[in-house]
């Protein structure tokens, strides 16, 4: 069906919004103040690129949800369950990134005081610093980890449904199971960067089939 075809363009292009603007966040804007040795000075000195990055943040959220409500007519039909599971996890990571960007604002809103403050409270404001550097790591991974249900379930329904070539599905299916599992990693003290790769790659490989070909046009095929 044509409709098919412009809904999986038109998906494909928030996913690709959505890799730009994760790209943009995590590596330019937030990254590397959050990260930052002397990260509370840092977030004092550049608030408004972390409210930039804050708002920016949330939208992948927000895309998120678009994407699910996109798809539901499609799929709903012949599983509705797993359609609206779908939507019920991007809801879900909309709540868990707002309480993590609450806490990335609490930081910037600190540092701001740091920065102004005198000496004398240098060692008040560092340690609640930590402390909330610390709490904004646990909300962190649990981001994290809603996204691991979020994405799990969109290329379950996409391997169910055929919209898209299955091995892209499974690939899908692989990188995100490697989310999950450095996310544990790192709840652990460990984990590599060089585990998100595969997920980044299945993100490239699924905008971009959608946007060169959108959603099959074949009837969706999900077992019940």
């Amino acid at each position: 069906m044509k409709s098919n075809t412009k809904v999986g363009r038109l998906v494909g292009a928030l996913f690709l919004s959505q890799f730009i603007i994760g790209v943009t966040v995590n590596l330019y804007l937030l990254g590397p103040i959050v990260f930052a040795k002397d990260f509370l000075r840092s977030a004092g000195a550049k608030s408004d690129q972390i409210i930039t990055a804050i708002l920016l943040g949330l939208s992948l959220s927000i895309i998120g949800i678009t994407i699910a409500l996109l798809i539901l007519p499609i799929v709903k039909q012949r599983n509705d369950r797993l359609a609206y599971l779908y939507l019920a996890f991007c809801i879900a990571g909309f709540t868990a990134g707002m309480l993590d960007y609450t806490l990335v604002y609490a930081i910037s809103s600190l540092g701001q005081d740091f920065v102004a403050s005198s000496d004398a409270g240098a060692a008040y404001f560092v340690t609640l610093g930590n402390l909330l550097q610390k709490t904004r790591g646990w909300t962190h991974m649990l981001d994290l980890l809603v996204s691991f249900f979020s994405l799990s379930a969109f290329y379950y329904l996409m391997y169910r449904s055929k919209l898209i070539p299955r091995f892209i599905s499974i690939w899908g299916i692989c990188a995100s199971t490697l989310l999950l599992t450095n996310v544990l990693l790192m709840l652990f003290g460990s984990g590599s960067m060089q585990l998100f790769m595969p997920l980044a790659i299945g993100q490239i490989l699924t905008f971009s089939w959608l946007l060169l070909k959108g959603f099959s046009s074949r009837n969706p095929a999900l077992i019940a």
